[in-house]
């Protein structure tokens, strides 16, 4: 099914009424996190549009747990939900499509590992309403879950929101250090997209026109924003979604997830930390990008405040490495990636001592 999309605030009222059609408030489970759901200001706009607050499940942490899943089902099922309204970033559009799968379905986690194309049932309509500009989850077929340091990614068209809101306003409120991270994960997703293995002429067309978005906006989005640059990396960030659910993403992201687990970075910041020596290596291996090369995106990191070194030594971070990449993201990668590289960016990386970035309660990754 296609995805029904609206853009902008006018009209976004009558679009929630409509996505619920005949479903009551108290059978629409909303999935969100309380501070980011307040400081965009969609508590106030959807309080509003529904006269009263529904049932909620905001129970999880930034990274999500198959446990913070399974409780999440739990509140589903107790509900009775009907449909699911999620509003908030990459982290809590996939919790709400995990919710949505797994409690739609008498599925777990581990039956769905064990045979990934078992079907059963169909899903809650689900409405998503991203709060930050990077993740393009409202346009993927994917939701990421931890079950303690290993990231799993179920995978399944069925879990796609039908329906999506796309409101530059809703942005606003993040800082510049999450509109960074946020901006470089839609950036590293176009940019993988568009040299991914499995990567079709549909999924480069999304992807070019994220990374000219991106790079084009993301570095006044986050030092002086206007709502047009919002507007334009919100767009970039879905188009980049858009790619990402056809084509995968590679090996930038499949060291990433390590960083993210060990460090405590937000997804978008790990993986652009790498993306500059993986640019390079495909550069090397005559694969262009318009002239987008590792210099320009070193200079680019540093613009939006993201150069950082990791308080590892290189011998550290490059077991983290080897023990830990993704293998089906890394299977992607139209280049081998070889021990040497693994290596190089170990070293490029590692520095001990480097003082973590300022914590941002209840960022949305």
């Amino acid at each position: 099914m296609t995805p029904r999309i609206h853009r902008g605030l006018d009209g976004s009222g009558e679009y929630v009424r409509r996505f619920l059609g005949e479903v009551p408030v108290e059978r629409t489970l909303l999935v969100c996190r309380p501070a980011s759901f307040e400081q965009s200001g969609a508590r106030e706009w959807l309080t509003d549009i529904l006269g009263t607050r529904p049932p909620v499940f905001a129970a999880f942490s930034s990274n999500p747990k198959i446990e913070e899943v399974e409780q999440g089902v739990r509140r589903f099922r107790a509900t009775g939900a009907k449909a699911i309204i999620a509003v908030g970033g990459g982290s809590i559009l996939d919790m709400a499509k995990l919710v949505n799968y797994f409690g739609s379905r008498e599925l777990s986690l581990d039956e769905y590992l064990a045979n990934p194309t078992a079907r059963s049932g169909p899903l809650r309509p689900l409405l998503a309403i991203p709060t930050t500009a990077g993740s393009g989850s409202e346009a993927t077929r994917f939701a990421v879950v931890y079950r303690g340091l290993a990231k799993y990614s179920v995978s399944d068209p069925a879990i796609r929101p039908g329906h999506v809101l796309l409101v530059p306003e809703f942005t606003a409120s993040a800082s510049p250090y999450q509109t960074a991270c946020s901006g470089m994960d839609a950036l590293a997703q176009g940019i993988e997209s568009h040299w991914a293995v499995e990567a079709t002429a549909a999924s480069r067309g999304y992807a070019r026109e994220a990374i000219r978005l991106a790079l084009t906006h993301l570095p006044a989005a986050v030092d002086h924003p206007t709502l047009r640059d919002r507007s334009a990396m919100l767009e970039a960030a879905h188009l980049a979604g858009k790619a990402i659910d056809i084509s995968k993403t590679t090996g930038a992201h499949a060291f990433s997830y390590i960083l993210t687990s060990t460090f405590g970075l937000p997804h978008g910041h790990a993986v652009g930390l790498l993306l500059p020596a993986f640019v390079r290596l495909h550069h090397q291996a005559g694969i262009e990008l318009n002239g987008i090369d590792d210099h320009r995106l070193r200079d680019l990191m540093r613009a939006i405040g993201l150069d950082r070194k990791l308080p590892v030594t290189t011998d550290e971070l490059e077991t983290l490495f080897n023990q830990h990449v993704n293998l089906e993201r890394l299977a992607n990668n139209p280049v081998p990636v070889s021990a040497e590289f693994i290596r190089t960016i170990a070293a490029g990386l590692a520095e001990k001592g480097f003082p973590p970035h300022p914590a941002q309660p209840d960022a949305d990754p």
